[in-house]
Parts: C-alpha cells; structure tokens; sequence
C-alpha cells in the first residue's frame, strides 16, 4: 500500500459511518434562526467597493451586532495594491436611532467629513459611541463632490445593539425514522455571541425511567471545530445512520458546544429527541 492510500484509509477510518450514509439535505445549509442577526438595508459590494470614486478605495463595516454597547460606524481604506487617491468627497454621516414601537427614525447624531487624499497608511474613520441599552440604529452615509452639489452615492447601514445572551439549541430534521435513514442534527445559535462545537455527539436511549448511552454511538469522529454565528446555524450537519439491527424506542442526540466569550457558561450540553418506529 502506497503512502498516500494509507492516508486515504487512515482518514476514513475516524469518520463515523453515519458520515457516509447521505448527503446533506437542505436543512443542513447555513441560515438565519433568531433576530439578533442585523442585515445592512445599504451597503457596499462584498470586497468594499463602493461602486463609484477612485477604485482603489474600500469601506469596512464592523459587525452589524453590537453587545453591552460600543461604536458604529465604518471605515474608508484604500487597496493595498494602489499607492494613492485622490476622491475629493464630502461626506454627511448621519445617525438614526430606530424607535422600538414602530419602524421610524429618529435623529441621534451627525460627522461632517472631507476626503482629498487616501492612502495604504492614511484611512478615514467615522464611528458614533453607543450605550449598552438595547436598541436598533441606522448609520447613514451621503458622498457628494466636494462642493456638496453632486450626489454621488450613499449607504444606509444597519446595527443592532443587545446584552449578551448565551443560548443554543440542537434540531433534527425529522422527530421520527426507520431504520437505515440517516438522522441529521444541526447547532442553532440563539444568542449574540459566537458558538463553537466539534464533530462527536452521543445517541442516548430513553428506558422508561433515565437516559442512557446507546451502544450504536459511535466511536470515531474527525478533529476540527465548526462554529454558529450569532442568530445562524452551525457549519456542519452531525449525521447519524440508524443501523438495521437497532431497536424501536425513544431516543435523543446529544452535543457540546462552547461559548468562548462566557465566563460563567464555559460549556453547555444540547440533545433533541427523536422516535425509531417499528
């Protein structure tokens, strides 16, 4: 056997069958499970470019969630790759805080800033202080010609800010199988900070009185860490094939997963239940 097949044989033994056993329904795909993900209404292409001006220059937006307050805003940088420009832009940046009874504005803010020159080392910050109270803002910024008679673009972007929650949840993608189908259990991050989690879980068996370790868990599991950001599901589907030889009965998937950024919930256990029909 040549070395490399060795390898090939070596990774597949710590994959647990049950990683083998299906593709990955849609359900596994990354999406959206609580509001305290913060979509921007406006913003720039995915690379920072703004779509208009000199086409070295790039805006950076920080994350969207803002937890026990902070600064908004964005940044103006230029590429790497060009040395200089010169956008000459006046730029009104305007802060809106959201009213929570209804979809409204209201002032909370204004930067009044001028940019002639941009360079690798020279970049232009426009950031307002929030408190920590709960709350949702709109930054607005309005480029025009350095005179202000020509509008040249704007981005309206938006920020939520919230205290820090620490919750997770594990679910299926059915309540109830047969044998052969493969269960698919995916981590839903519900908090405001950042989850992470590996690849093992345990399928446990429910006797009519307490749970206990089923003997169908398996054994080996690949090493890496997969992560749920805040209000998203996790990057990775955990599968388990049920094998033909296992039996009827109440049964549920349990995980571990980390909050990195908590100090009193260093670890927390996760299990959805499911039925194996007969």
């Amino acid at each position: 056997m040549t070395r490399l097949a060795g390898l090939i044989v070596v990774a597949l033994l710590a994959v647990p069958a049950s990683a083998l056993a299906a593709p990955e329904p849609p359900f596994c795909d990354s999406t959206i499970v609580a509001p305290v993900r913060q979509s921007p209404a406006d913003e720039p292409k995915p690379d920072g470019r703004l779509g208009f001006g000199p086409a070295g220059v790039r805006m950076a937006v920080p994350p969207r969630l803002v937890t026990g307050g902070g600064k908004i805003g964005y940044e103006l940088y230029l590429d790497p790759r060009a040395k200089v420009a010169h956008p000459r832009w006046r730029i009104i940046t305007l802060l809106r805080r959201l009213k929570p009874s209804h979809p409204s504005l209201t002032f909370a803010g204004e930067d009044v800033r001028r940019l002639r020159t941009i360079t690798p080392d020279r970049r232009l910050s426009t950031y307002f202080n929030v408190s920590d109270k709960p709350a949702g803002y709109a930054v607005i910024a309005i480029f025009t010609s350095l005179d202000g008679r020509r509008e040249l673009g704007r981005f309206r972007l938006h920020f939520k800010v919230m205290p820090p929650t620490f919750k997770a949840r594990l679910a299926l993608d059915a309540s109830s199988y047969s044998a052969g189908q493969t269960v698919f259990g995916r981590i839903e991050n519900l908090g405001t900070e950042k989850v992470s989690y590996g690849a093992s879980y345990r399928i446990e068996r429910y006797d009519g009185a307490t749970w206990a370790l089923a003997p169908e868990t398996p054994n080996h599991f690949t090493l890496r860490l997969y992560f749920a950001p805040p209000g998203e599901t996790g990057s990775e589907c955990s599968p388990f094939l049920i094998p033909a030889s296992m039996a009827p009965g109440r049964y549920r998937m349990s995980k571990e997963v980390n909050f990195a950024e908590s100090l009193e919930r260093d670890q927390i256990s996760v299990s959805a239940e499911f039925e194996i029909a007969p």
